[in-house]
């Protein structure tokens, strides 16, 4: 099965390994997923049974598409009755996130917009997404069980051994492979002729990582006041620094190097001496910044007023409008861009800035 935006065609991808991963209703799950191809399409995936329970619209899942894998977002779930079509589905091969990274509205949303500007429904919800969070796929020489059988055996010598030894540890580029060999260059055309190396595609961890901050919390079965009456009964900056980790809980080292000039060499003193315990977070990163308040509106020329009427009034009538601003650069356009979106707030309607 293959739904598209813009009309109907057969899938480009429909083979697979049959598997038979019913749902609680006792039929198969299957997926209709976005993928970043320049096809105005969604595809279908079958669900493997111990992927069922975690696979869910907004997620983004791996799977084959053309002889790759691609990341795509799995944007509804669908039910089969064990049709032929159903059967030549190819299957997911891992759900990446463990809860949707995209909202339903925002998905019905990029989709009504993909319609709109005739954009591949698949690209355009890949961009609402921030790049380089997509694990990705890459292909990497590697060693077969034919080529670790002739080496354990003996039975390949000077540079084909050396890259079979280099190989042994796990997959690499062929650039990577001969500076293991240091510089020479590796038999790569024979060995694969051989069946000794393969190219293998490879899963790599995504190029953005996820930001992470340390925390500092008391250490388990720790008496605070106990501690602080005792051992640091000498030590009032640690005791004092003691008290205000098991009164925060799970706390941000930053935020007590902020508080005092010396928390950092107090934590670490606490640290050794086993009252507290040193871990990693997530910690999402705060794109918007601080809220900057205005102290007064500032005065519209009439040509600002004038255009902020229209579009005042487009949005009071709920008239589903499409309205062009031309200005020269300075001449008030944004002014009228957060005037209006006051306007959609107040009543009670949303409003979305999309930027270049």
């Amino acid at each position: 099965m293959q739904s598209s935006l813009f009309g109907s065609g057969a899938p480009l991808f429909e083979s697979g390994t049959p598997l038979s991963g019913p749902d609680a209703r006792g039929r198969d799950a299957i997926v209709r997923i976005a993928l970043p191809v320049p096809i105005d399409s969604l595809f279908d995936y079958r669900v493997p049974e111990a992927l069922a329970e975690h696979a869910g619209p907004g997620q983004r899942a791996l799977v084959p598409f053309a002889g790759r894998r691609l990341t795509g977002l799995i944007v509804e779930t669908l039910d089969a009755a064990g049709s032929d079509a159903e059967r030549r589905l190819a299957a997911i091969d891992r759900v990446v996130d463990a809860s949707p990274v995209v909202s339903p509205d925002m998905i019905s949303l990029l989709r009504e917009a993909a319609r709109d500007l005739l954009c591949p429904v698949g690209l355009a919800l890949n961009h609402a997404l921030p790049p380089g969070t997509a694990p990705r796929v890459a292909h990497r020489l590697a060693l077969t069980e034919r080529g670790g059988r002739a080496l354990a055996e003996g039975l390949v010598s000077g540079a084909a051994r050396a890259a079979l030894q280099a190989l042994r540890d796990g997959p690499l580029t062929p650039a990577t492979l001969a500076r293991r060999l240091h510089g020479d260059t590796p038999p790569v055309r024979d060995l694969s002729r051989d069946g000794l190396i393969e190219k293998r595609q490879v899963e790599l961890r995504p190029a953005v990582r996820e930001a992470r901050e340390r925390v500092v919390v008391a250490a388990p079965g720790v008496d605070v006041e106990a501690t602080c009456a005792g051992p640091l009964a000498r030590a009032p900056k640690q005791a004092a620094l003691l008290r205000r980790i098991a009164s925060g809980g799970e706390t941000a080292t930053r935020e007590l190097t902020a508080e005092s000039a010396g928390a950092a060499a107090l934590l670490r003193t606490l640290e050794r001496r086993g009252f507290v315990e040193l871990r990693e977070r997530i910690a999402p990163r705060d794109v918007l910044g601080p809220a900057i308040a205005r102290d007064e509106a500032l005065p519209l020329t009439p040509e600002q007023a004038s255009a902020l009427e229209v579009i005042e009034k487009a949005i009071t009538t709920r008239r589903p409008d499409t309205l062009l601003l031309h200005g020269v650069t300075g001449s008030g356009k944004t002014e009228v861009y957060l005037r209006a979106v006051a306007a959609a707030l107040e009543a009670g309607r949303q409003a979305l800035v999309l930027v270049p």
